[in-house]
């Protein structure tokens, strides 16, 4: 029966469907409708009247203000119980502390050295210290909070309309679930209350998938604005805008030629929005690349050697990221010393089951174009994630993740629906029992770990952060001068406290270590001898690594201070685990620096 199909326009013929009766899937625009005695309807509408009356197509509005204000309360909570700021958040915050007194936006005033990642953050960091008054890092990252708070939930407001649109079956299941486990994704939660930008990249990332193949009219400019904010968030936000065009581009059913017009405007959108601070950051600092992605890159092996060992490995590395997008944010050995083995291997079976169904989803033959889009973009993330970083940093994975949890629920929904089909039962009034346990167990292990990360987590910012680094920081400023040298790899803490010139290892502020990590192929230890710094800190492990090292170490510098948590650690009943790691620093002075200062 040839019919016109409503949302093209187009002629198109009909067929038979064993639960709707004769329907058709345009071929053209992928808008699926009925036909019934000479009427044409749309099955989506249909199959809201007759198999679930409850459906509507827009998400109501109570729920919408209520998972919203979930995902406010979660990190708010997480927030107060924990109150955690990330290392590297005060690295950026005294680039924004500099720039408000005129300084310019660096880490060492007087050196124009790109030394933070994020746009956003430095920005609104500043406009938070602004408003408090520079009076208190406290009030200011408080404030920073409040913001990324707002942006955490705006995200999940975004993917849950589309969710709820897009499945009529069961809007409820596939929204709801999707929108706990994006409120205790226990990354995105941390690195949403500890000061990063990562709020922000899931608030943008969401608009741009609440647009992935929408049909009528084309989102050019809504899309072109959240593409440019991923931008302004991460300078890796082009792989996603990448990664998703792609997905749209491959599971768009009608012209792709129109398609290709639409994402041309977005991208003119996108340049324009982000070109003020692309041509002022090449000006102001010479390169629009942050001096970040320079340093946290392997230099010192060159682009061929790189090549090569991204390839090696390339399947073990990539099981391994896409076992990180649930797991804790350092992976297993973060939480070991909970010694509760049989929870920890129940949870990293969820875990990585999920991972991996994300991440094969798009392989299936089901008629779910957003959910394998989704499942499609989160693969290409990963490949990209696998071949160009050494290591995946932790607060880069909520985005990901997001991708996985949509392609995760549709799935799910998805699968369901089919296998009731085959039943021959109605798929709208109920959920599939294998499905319901999967989604339930999936949803129970995300809130589980979440907790069980606020209590890692505070005992982390109390005894190594506050205990440990912020100590260090406040000896070294009683002890050293603003013009005095401190080298370390934790620049953060140390670095914001003592007020002092940093020479951190990769580099991240100190240009010359990037220049001898290329030119000579220095290590950490190495770098020492290199530049001669006239503090350094050095934690315990990396103590015992100088080996042959240590005799003209201990020649050259005196040990000042040694600052030990270790004890505070295993009262919480602690075993080794990753937090030992810095649990033990020693301060080290260079032996002709001021000597009469520190007599012997």
């Amino acid at each position: 029966m040839n019919v016109t199909c409503p949302n093209c326009k187009k002629p198109t013929h009909a067929g038979e469907d064993p639960v709707h009766g004769r329907t058709i899937e345009c071929g053209r625009c992928g808008h699926r409708f009925a036909v019934d005695d000479g009427s044409i309807t749309s099955a989506r509408e249909r199959s809201v009247s007759e198999d679930s009356p409850a459906a509507v197509r827009a998400v109501p509005r109570q729920w919408l203000v209520a998972l919203a204000l979930a995902a406010c309360i979660v990190p708010l909570a997480f927030s107060v119980y924990a109150d955690p700021i990330w290392e590297d958040s005060f690295i950026t915050l005294r680039h924004s502390e500099n720039f408000l007194r005129g300084e310019g936006l660096v880490f060492h005033p007087g050196e124009r050295i790109h030394g933070f990642t994020s746009p956003i953050n430095v920005l609104l960091l500043a406009l938070a210290s602004f408003v408090t008054g520079q009076s208190s890092f406290v009030f200011t990252i408080w404030l920073y909070r409040l913001m990324c708070i707002a942006a955490f939930a705006g995200g999940v407001a975004l993917v849950v309309r589309r969710l709820w649109h897009e499945t009529p079956a069961h809007p409820l299941v596939c929204a709801g679930a999707f929108a706990l486990l994006y409120i205790f994704d226990l990354k995105a939660v941390s690195f949403t209350a500890n000061g990063m930008e990562t709020a922000f990249m899931l608030l943008f990332l969401a608009g741009a998938v609440s647009l992935l193949l929408q049909d009528d009219p084309q989102p050019w400019l809504a899309r072109g604005l959240y593409w440019a904010g991923l931008m302004w968030s991460r300078p890796d936000g082009c792989i996603y805008i990448g990664a998703l065009a792609i997905a749209d581009l491959t599971y768009r059913s009608e012209s792709r030629y129109e398609l290709l017009k639409s994402l041309c405007k977005s991208g003119l959108v996108c340049a324009v929005v982000y070109l003020p601070w692309f041509a002022g950051a090449w000006w102001y600092y010479g390169t629009p690349v942050p001096h970040t992605v320079i340093a946290k890159s392997r230099v010192e092996i060159g682009p061929a050697t790189f090549a090569i060992y991204a390839l090696e490995n390339f399947f073990l590395r990539f099981n391994d990221i896409i076992d990180l997008t649930y797991q804790p944010i350092y992976g297993w050995f973060e939480c070991l010393s909970f010694n509760d083995r049989f929870a920890a291997w129940l949870l990293n079976l969820l875990s990585r089951s999920a991972g991996l169904f994300s991440v094969m989803y798009w392989l299936f033959p089901v008629k779910d174009r957003l959910g394998r889009a989704a499942s499609f973009s989160f693969l290409l993330v990963t490949l990209y994630f696998t071949m160009m970083m050494i290591y995946v940093w932790p607060w880069y994975i909520p985005p990901a993740a997001l991708l996985s949890m949509v392609a995760l629920c549709r799935g799910i929904v998805t699968l369901s629906d089919a296998a009731l089909r085959r039943a021959e039962r109605p798929t709208a009034s109920r959920l599939h029992p294998v499905a319901a346990t999967v989604l339930v167990a999936f949803i129970a292990g995300q809130v589980v770990m979440c907790g069980w990360n606020a209590i890692h987590t505070r005992i982390r910012q109390t005894e190594i952060e506050m205990g440990n680094r912020f100590e260090i920081g406040m000896w070294l400023r009683e002890h050293g001068r603003p013009d005095e040298s401190v080298y370390l790899e934790p620049l953060g803490y140390i670095g914001y406290f003592s007020g002092m010139r940093m020479i951190d290892w990769p580099g991240l502020v100190a240009p010359q270590v990037v220049e001898l990590r290329r030119e000579r192929e220095l290590d950490q230890l190495g770098m020492i001898f290199a530049i001669h710094p006239d503090w350094v800190v050095l934690r315990n492990t990396e103590y015992d690594e100088l080996g042959q090292r240590l005799e003209p170490f201990l020649e050259e510098y005196s040990l000042e201070m040694i600052f030990d948590v270790s004890e505070n650690l295993r009262a919480y009943g602690y075993r080794p685990s990753r937090l030992f790691m810095d649990a033990r620093f020693g301060v080290f002075r260079r032996r002709d620096l001021r000597p009469s200062d520190f007599p012997s």
